[in-house]
C-alpha cells in the first residue's frame, strides 16, 4: 500500500486508531484488492459498529482511503449487487458571489483574524459531527440511512486525554427492524489516553503564516504536489486535531488562495443550519470528487466539510452525483 493511500486512510476516520498502529493484514488485502479492480465482497471485516453485522462490501474501505468519512455497506446476502440509490444529504443550496477567489479569500481571513482569538493552546477541545451512510441489503430489500456521529475530543498539553463518540440522530433514509441502530445520544466509544498516548496527526500547533503550509502538512506525509482537492483534505484532517484560532485560520485561508483549480461556489447553509461561504475543487482523483470547505461568512471560522462523489471509480459503484460525507465542528465552551 502507497504512502499516500495509507495517509488517506488514517486521515480518514473520525474513529480514529493511533497514528502508529499497522493496518490489519485483512485491510492491506482488501485495499490491495480494490486498487487491482478485482476487488469482491469481503466474507469477514471486523465490524465498525459493536452491533450484528453481516459481510461488507470492501469497496467500503476504498471510500475510507479515498475520502474523509466511511461508508458502511452490510449485506445479509452476497448475490446481489449494490443498491441503486444511497441515502445521502441533499445537495447544498449555494447563491453565487460576485467576488473573485482572492477578494472573498482575503475578507474571510480578515474576519477570523477579528473575530477568532490568537493564541493556539496545547489544550484542546474538539466538538465536531461526521456521517456514515449505512446500507443494508437483503433477498428482498435494501434499506440505507445515514446517523451521524459526535465526537468530542479532549486532549491535554501532556498528549493525555479522552475521545468520546456518541451517535446522533438518524438523519436521512429509514433503518432496517433490526435493531443495527444505535440509539441517539448512546455512546459507542470512550478512550482514555494516558499521557503522551493521545493519537495525533499533528502533535504542534499549526503555523500562522500560509507559506509554512506545506513543510508543516509534508511532516504529517502530505504529499508536497498534492492535488488541492487533497489539501483540502488535509486541512480537514488538521481541523481534527486543532481547533484553529484566527490567525491559523486566516494562513490556511491564504494557502487555500494559492491552489490551482479552487473556486467560490457562493453563499450556503451547512449542514447544522450555519450560514457560511463555500469554496471547492474538483480535483482529487482525477475529478471523481468534489470538495468543498465551507467557511462562517461572519467570523471566517471553518464550519464544514464534505465531499460529492461525481461517478467514475469501478470500485464506487453507487448514483451520482451523491453527497458522500460531511464533518460539521461546532462551538466549544
Amino acid at each position: 500500500m502507497t504512502d499516500s493511500l495509507e495517509r488517506d486512510l488514517r486521515a480518514a476516520n473520525p474513529l480514529r486508531s493511533r497514528r502508529t498502529d499497522p493496518l490489519s493484514a485483512r485491510a492491506e488485502a482488501d485495499l490491495a484488492s480494490i486498487l487491482s479492480g478485482d476487488a469482491a465482497p469481503a466474507a469477514a471485516v471486523t465490524p465498525l459498529r459493536p452491533k450484528r453485522r453481516a459481510a461488507r462490501f470492501a469497496w467500503a474501505l476504498a471510500a475510507v482511503a479515498a475520502l474523509t468519512a466511511a461508508t458502511v455497506i452490510t449485506v445479509t446476502t452476497l448475490s446481489v449487487n449494490t443498491p441503486p440509490s444511497v441515502a445521502a444529504p441533499p445537495a447544498l443550496d449555494a447563491t453565487p458571489i460576485d467576488e473573485p477567489l482572492d477578494a472573498v479569500i482575503d475578507r474571510l481571513a480578515s474576519l477570523a483574524e477579528e473575530h477568532i482569538p490568537a493564541g493556539s493552546s496545547l489544550e484542546q477541545v474538539l466538538d465536531y459531527e461526521a456521517w456514515y451512510s449505512d446500507v443494508t441489503i437483503t433477498p428482498t430489500e435494501t434499506t440505507h440511512y445515514v446517523q451521524p456521529v459526535e465526537i468530542r475530543q479532549v486532549r491535554h498539553a501532556d498528549l493525555s486525554g479522552t475521545f468520546t463518540t456518541t451517535a446522533g440522530r438518524i438523519r436521512w433514509g429509514t433503518p432496517p427492524p433490526d435493531g443495527s441502530a444505535y440509539e441517539p445520544g448512546s455512546i459507542i466509544s470512550e478512550d482514555t489516553f494516558a499521557a503522551g498516548e493521545f493519537p495525533t496527526i499533528y502533535p504542534t500547533p499549526p503555523p500562522t503564516d500560509a507559506a509554512e503550509m506545506r513543510d508543516y502538512f509534508a511532516v504529517a506525509s502530505w504529499d508536497p504536489d498534492a492535488t488541492s482537492g487533497e489539501w483540502f483534505a488535509a486541512i480537514e484532517s488538521l481541523a481534527y486535531d486543532w481547533k484553529l484560532d484566527g490567525p491559523q485560520t486566516a494562513a490556511v485561508l491564504e494557502f487555500i488562495s494559492t491552489l490551482p483549480g479552487v473556486e467560490v461556489a457562493g453563499y450556503v447553509t451547512d449542514r447544522l443550519g450555519r450560514d457560511g461561504i463555500a469554496i471547492t475543487t474538483t480535483t482529487r482523483l482525477d475529478g471523481a470528487f468534489t470538495d468543498t470547505l465551507i467557511f462562517d461568512s461572519s467570523t471566517g471560522r471553518l464550519l464544514s466539510s464534505e465531499q460529492v462523489y461525481r461517478g467514475g471509480l469501478k470500485q464506487l459503484d453507487i448514483p451520482y452525483p451523491t453527497v458522500f460525507s460531511y464533518v460539521a465542528w461546532k462551538e466549544t465552551p
